[in-house]
């Protein structure tokens, strides 16, 4: 996939913090209470779901595979916000394999495409054509920013999860707590440090990668802001 211009982007993050502003306007003279869940740490239970984990984790660099993890968590707070029904299988699957083409160097394709191509080859012999096919523009689609909202849910809900994860967007729709609390759940273990380095590498191979915009524009800083952040807040996880 071609990288967006630098214009688009920008355009993209101005309609983004309006959108931010626009929200946290509208909380401040509202009477409604804001956002309660009870979050259940689970992930679902089936063969099929613990044969991709241990394919998955033998490519994986352990704190890829947790941000992964807490990308699922973040996407369905964000489903249950909206009242959304998810397929929860193949939500955990292309959740847990988005950044699986991260970890893999590959000069013909990017990263995204790459990982799509690896997930569906794992999916091949548990999953239908129709989950493979939803689970493949997760991955391949996940870091769209512009085109991601108007895919399929499942899309729509990890692009969100794994963009509160790496670099705090949308955290603003969430309590402060229940953000810090997926993080105590599932640590970060020098997750900011890990992905740029592995950002860089992809970026060397493909200079011209989706990404490469955002990143051109200080991405990098973004995700270690963040990250600084929420270990203020915690205190003991290395982030």
């Amino acid at each position: 996939m071609k990288a967006p211009s630098k214009c688009f982007v920008i355009k993209e993050m101005l309609r983004m913090d309006f959108e931010k502003t626009r929200y946290l306007f509208q909380q401040k003279f509202s009477s409604a209470n804001g956002v309660s869940l009870d979050l259940n740490f689970s992930i679902p239970d089936s063969r099929r779901i613990t044969e991709v984990i241990e394919k998955g984790n033998e490519i994986y660099d352990p704190a890829i595979a947790a941000h992964c993890i807490r990308s699922y968590f973040f996407g369905k707070i964000f489903a249950n916000i909206e009242k959304k029904k998810i397929d929860d299988e193949v939500f955990f699957v292309g959740s847990f394999l988005h950044d699986i083409g991260l970890n893999q160097s590959s000069s013909s394709v990017t990263f995204e495409v790459a990982g799509a191509n690896c997930a569906s080859q794992m999916c091949q012999r548990s999953f239908s054509n129709t989950e493979i096919s939803i689970i493949s523009e997760m991955i391949s689609l996940h870091d769209a920013i512009g085109m991601a909202n108007s895919g399929s849910s499942e899309l729509k809900f990890l692009h969100m999860g794994a963009g509160l994860d790496v670099a705090g967007l949308w955290s603003y729709l969430l309590p402060e707590d229940l953000i810090l609390k997926v993080y105590r759940e599932v640590p970060a273990n020098n997750f900011s440090n890990t992905i740029v380095s592995l950002l860089k590498e992809r970026m060397r191979e493909h200079p011209k990668m989706f990404l490469s915009t955002l990143i051109r524009l200080g991405f990098y800083g973004k995700i270690k802001k963040w990250h600084r952040e929420v270990l203020n807040k915690i205190g003991s996880e290395v982030l």
